[in-house]
């Protein structure tokens, strides 16, 4: 097994439509059938696609409509399927983990991170691609794959480093905003730290989750839980914040239902005990320290498929996928 650097390519908000997308023209094959995987993962087919389309085809969606539309003519995938696709996260939630920390450096935090992803075929690390969005007043940068116009794991030069874990609480599924919409949008319109916060803390959403947001100074992050209704926001303490796949606050760790047969569920604990074990006997300065320490074998998973790490303060990143497993 071997860490290969995820490539990078920019695309230019201001342009429009299809304009927009064009240089995700060559990735197109790879991200077709990244779209058939989720789909296909998730038990969606083209009908269920639509009807997912239609159900969620309203106003909260405004932010994204112009890059499905767009981005569907560039890689010739059915709007609605596209859509479908991107909606990955709020249906299907419970075959992810992952596990992130914050860590104050004299160079600003770093932000860091493992997405992992249960998933049949795990040749999908090898699919993985960075985003630079550039926009009038704005640029930012985005860790996943071609195909996605949402946002798991990202990055504002100067503002704020988001990424998110999945958790899940006994409440429904609401009509709120989809996670990774949300935070698409607050990467463009957040002008700093405490702006993206708020935003986060209060926007109706559809399911549960954990962002782990980073800013540019001293103890500038902070975990935003959240469910459909509720939110609690954690503060760091000696410098440094943890997150997995559990509530902290949010909800008391004898009120979740933690299921034994789900190794999400099951490691939950154990990842974050050994990340706060870690971090208590070193502070990594560098991103090869904070990549070293993710690879910990009691961190690093088998369904493990994206590494990264941001410094907002000095809009540095690595984003590395894992090959030849």
């Amino acid at each position: 097994m071997d860490f290969q650097t995820i490539p990078e390519i920019g695309i230019d908000l201001d342009a429009h439509g299809a304009d927009r997308w064009a240089p995700l023209a060559p990735y197109r094959e790879i991200a077709q059938g990244m779209v058939h995987f989720a789909l296909k993962d998730a038990g969606v087919g083209t009908e269920t696609g639509n009807l997912i389309s239609k159900l969620l085809k309203d106003a909260s969606l405004a932010c994204v409509e112009e890059d499905l539309r767009g981005l569907s003519e560039v890689l010739r995938i059915p709007h609605e399927t596209l859509l479908a696709a991107n909606l990955y996260y709020d249906s299907l939630k419970l075959l992810w983990a992952c596990s992130a920390f914050a860590v104050d450096t004299p160079q600003g935090p770093l932000h860091a991170r493992n997405l992992d992803w249960v998933a049949e075929d795990l040749k999908m690390s090898e699919a993985s691609l960075t985003l630079r969005y550039r926009g009038t007043g704005f640029e930012f940068v985005s860790v996943g794959w071609p195909g996605m116009v949402g946002v798991l794991s990202a990055s504002a030069p100067g503002r704020f480093s988001i990424s998110l874990n999945a958790v899940c609480s006994e409440e429904p599924f609401s009509g709120g905003l989809p996670v990774v919409f949300l935070l698409r949008r607050v990467l463009e319109e957040a002008k700093d730290f405490e702006a993206a916060v708020a935003i986060l803390e209060t926007e109706k959403i559809c399911s549960d989750c954990i962002l782990l947001v980073t800013g540019t100074e001293a103890g500038q992050f902070v975990i935003v839980e959240r469910s459909p209704s509720r939110a609690a926001v954690i503060r760091p303490t000696d410098g440094v914040l943890i997150a997995t796949n559990h509530y902290q606050e949010l909800e008391a760790p004898d009120e979740q239902l933690i299921k034994p047969d789900d190794e999400r569920e099951r490691t939950t604990i154990d990842r974050h005990c050994r990340l706060d074990e870690r971090l208590a006997g070193e502070r990594p300065a560098t991103f090869k320290q904070c990549l070293s320490l993710l690879r910990d074998p009691n961190i690093f998973m088998d369904i493990t498929v994206q590494q990264m790490v941001f410094q907002p303060a000095t809009g540095d990143y690595c984003a590395e996928m894992i090959r030849g497993r």
